[in-house]
């Protein structure tokens, strides 16, 4: 299997360029579609918008010193910008750069104008992966295997595709089930997590596995499922004994 590249006239694109464009316009769009749908300021969504998509681009590139190392980072920075990123670090530049546009504009963020959006997003995202043969997987010998880097592999990156799927089904049906207005997104965290940290069993590892045999993103994922996965277990039991107490006593009281 070769990368895939395609050619309109002067213009080539790689695999890898090809689906981010596609992604990032299908999540534009779902995005615009949210903000048309609840109302809101198109001004002042537009700067969260460039808030997340300006952190995002940032946090992924500047992250990959934490995965290649500074001596690699630094020697390939002329090419950083046609390189890929870690998604870790887009994610969470995503967030520091929605927070900080939240300040500037006034306009508190609906989590799900971008919870909705990012699974969706990274479906297409693995798609040219894929299709760029990059993040592949281990050798296997399954009757599904695809022909990657020389050797017959797990297709993990139409994996992660599938289960990204997944999650977007998911969060669509929990949209506007809870209270706060985080909860949506620590949904997101902890469900992709989930689907991460086994998923990393399966991809081709160049470097020896960190601490207890995990990768850095697996122990990113499980510090996400601690956090996300706890809070929103201490949120749903809040709510659940603040309507059980609040509700009217079904016992009938004494007349005097």
């Amino acid at each position: 299997m070769e990368p895939l590249v395609v050619s309109v006239g002067p213009i080539t694109l790689h695999a890898w360029g090809l689906f981010m464009l596609l992604a990032l316009g299908t999540g534009a769009s779902l995005f615009w579609w949210g903000v048309i749908h609840y109302h809101l300021n198109p001004e002042k969504a537009m700067w969260l918008f460039l808030g997340a998509l300006a952190g995002g681009v940032l946090g992924g590139k500047l992250s990959m010193i934490v995965f290649l190392g500074p001596q690699a980072f630094f020697s390939h920075l002329p090419e950083l910008a046609r390189t890929g990123m870690a998604y870790t670090g887009a994610l969470l530049g995503g967030y520091l750069g929605v927070r900080l546009m939240e300040r500037a504009s006034g306009m508190p963020c609906r989590c799900d104008l971008f919870v909705l959006p990012i699974p969706l997003m990274q479906a297409i995202g693995r798609l040219g992966i894929f299709f760029a043969i990059d993040a592949y997987g281990t050798p296997t010998d399954v009757p599904w295997a695809v022909d990657q880097a020389g050797a017959m592999r797990h297709p993990v990156q139409l994996y992660e595709a599938a289960l990204d799927l997944v999650l977007f089904g998911i969060l669509l049906r929990l949209r506007g089930r809870f209270p706060h207005r985080d909860a949506l997104f620590k949904v997101y965290i902890a469900g992709y997590a989930l689907i991460r940290f086994p998923l990393e069993f399966l991809r081709y590892q160049p470097t020896p596995r960190d601490v207890f045999g995990l990768t850095l993103v697996q122990h990113l994922c499980l510090l996400g499922i601690v956090s996300a996965g706890g809070w929103l277990i201490w949120s749903l039991g809040r709510g659940w004994r603040e309507t059980r107490f609040s509700a009217p006593s079904m016992t009938p009281t004494a007349t005097r």
